[in-house]
């Protein structure tokens, strides 16, 4: 049996939950086992990984155990999938994954201030 990729994904999140969907669709070999961040907090810090980090972008565990992040999981993931696997060459390409880095690093912290579970400096909170 061909060894396993972990993905830690946020399962409060409906486009997250969505995509991760499709991603195991298209895995038929099975190659891939999906872990929920959500609510799961002690958990992934016994396995070496910040919470709050595992929000804002994509975790895989390789089969070594190696944590890989960001665009560069994508391009792991997106490369198990054949019809995928054209994405995650194009994702490794330098000026690429920089330009794609940016962006997906925008678009999850907008995701998270907007469902608010997020919260910067120019946002304010009400405590009573």
């Amino acid at each position: 049996m061909e060894a396993k990729i972990i993905v830690y994904y946020d399962g409060a999140c409906p486009r997250c939950l969505r995509e991760m969907a499709v991603y195991r669709w298209l895995d038929r070999r099975r190659r891939v086992s999906w872990f929920d961040v959500v609510g799961n907090e002690a958990e992934l810090v016994e396995q070496g990984i910040d919470p709050d980090t595992a929000l804002k972008t994509l975790h895989i565990r390789l089969a070594n155990g190696e944590i890989v992040k960001d665009v560069e999981a994508f391009a792991v993931l997106w490369g198990l999938i054949p019809v995928l696997r054209p994405m995650a060459w194009i994702a490794e390409s330098g000026p690429i994954r920089t330009h794609l880095r940016a962006w997906y690093g925008r678009l999850t912290m907008r995701r998270l201030q907007r469902q608010g579970r997020l919260c910067d400096d120019r946002c304010t909170t009400n405590k009573t």
